[in-house]
């Protein structure tokens, strides 16, 4: 199931404001990127996440947020390091952009951990 091309504009003008941010469709859904690395992304279903790491998880946690948890096949859940963010946030330009800055943080740093030549982030090029 692919997101329906209205909720993908909808999507691209809540982030049209912030400098450097776009989006590209993938996998029947939308990753929105920054500087290289996706930082959030809307799911086929029409979930939206942003990306949390050890440093923020408790900010989205304290939210009511809930992990995006993969299932595997053979059963395996896989934690995929993006949380769910209250539609409310994204009605909230001021909102969004302090979860945007959190979530592309976690990005960048989960980019840094990867080895040199795997990288995203152009800033740590």
């Amino acid at each position: 199931m692919a997101i329906s091309k209205e909720h993908q504009i909808y999507i691209t003008d809540c982030f049209a404001q912030y400098d450097g941010v776009t989006t590209k469709r993938m996998f029947g859904g939308l990753g929105i990127f920054k500087e290289g690395v996706m930082f959030a992304l809307l799911l086929s279903d029409g979930q939206f996440r942003m990306k949390a790491d050890e440093e923020c998880v408790a900010d989205f946690i304290a939210e009511g947020s809930q992990e995006w948890i993969y299932q595997r096949g053979d059963g395996k859940e896989i934690h995929m390091g993006y949380w769910s963010i209250s539609e409310d946030v994204l009605e909230d330009s001021h909102e969004l952009h302090e979860w945007s800055d959190k979530a592309f943080d976690a990005a960048k740093r989960a980019d840094a951990k990867k080895p040199k030549l795997k990288r995203k982030w152009i800033g740590a090029q």
